[in-house]
């Protein structure tokens, strides 16, 4: 089964990223934010991951090192999705959030997706990577 693991700070454009491709390759979308507002946390979310027999997109802040291990019994592909911090700020702004420092973490991702211009096009290259999984880009940055 196919994870594809988005990881990065608020505001980067994780949700938005993978309802996009939810909605274009038919894989449900667990979020470490909402099983932690339903009284779970990463445990029930790497829980849901083993029961589940299709592929998933997974989005979080961070990733442990622990439930990443959890994650690797599938076939995960992990994206580090960054965007410039004026276009954090200016996304959260809109949504009446404010900016946090992001959390450091030297999560090792397969790739990196920088969705500062977040295009219809850009999703579409994430879409086919992930209906590939043996390609491994390691940087996929601004166009």
């Amino acid at each position: 089964m196919r994870v594809i693991a988005l990881i990065g700070p608020m505001g980067c454009g994780k949700s938005t990223i993978a309802e996009a491709m939810a909605a274009k390759l038919g894989w449900q979308v667990l979020s470490i934010d909402q099983e932690t507002a339903e009284g779970g946390g990463w445990l029930s979310l790497i829980a849901k991951v083993r029961k589940l027999e299709a592929p998933a997109i997974v989005e979080s802040v961070l990733l442990p090192p622990h439930y990443r291990a959890a994650l690797y019994e599938h076939d995960t592909t992990i994206v580090k999705v960054e965007c410039g911090e004026r276009e954090r700020r200016r996304r959260l702004k809109k949504r009446g959030e404010t900016m946090k420092p992001p959390i450091v973490q030297r999560t090792l991702g397969h790739m990196k997706f920088d969705s500062t211009s977040l295009t219809p096009e850009r999703i579409d290259r994430l879409v086919e990577m992930a209906r590939t999984p043996s390609q491994r880009m390691l940087s996929y940055g601004r166009r």
